[in-house]
């Protein structure tokens, strides 16, 4: 009885040695001179990287021409992608904010770090 227990939990044991080690949540910088952010984050879909956050026009003017651009990259700072998008059609007035998704091709096992871009014109 004693080695059957033993003989189990050595299965046990290297069976849980061959489960991967999930990555951790991949860490996010945001760049705008007009825009700061809020909650920004990452979610996954269909094993891809999703980019959210929540922009706000600090300006003291309209900002129109909104646009995103999302790089994603690896543990070793290799770029895995790169994504360009428009952001809202109507002005920000100041003050006002944006909820916004990037979705990116991005494996998420992939992802280490990513960094977001906002510009405009006015």
């Amino acid at each position: 009885m004693f080695k059957v227990g033993l003989a189990i939990l050595v299965i046990i044991v290297l069976s849980l040695s061959l489960i991967p080690i999930l990555s951790a949540v991949p860490t996010g910088v945001f760049e705008s001179e007009d825009f700061s952010v809020s909650n920004l984050r990452t979610g996954e879909y269909d094993n891809r990287i999703v980019i959210a956050g929540t922009i706000k026009n600090v300006s003291d003017e309209p900002i129109s021409g909104i646009s995103f651009v999302a790089q994603t990259f690896n543990a070793t700072n290799e770029l895995t992608g790169t994504i360009a998008m428009s952001g809202p059609r109507l002005p920000l007035e100041p003050q006002q904010e944006y909820s916004f998704e990037i979705p990116t091709s991005s494996l998420a096992i992939e992802v280490d770090h990513y960094t977001v871009s906002v510009s405009s014109i006015r």
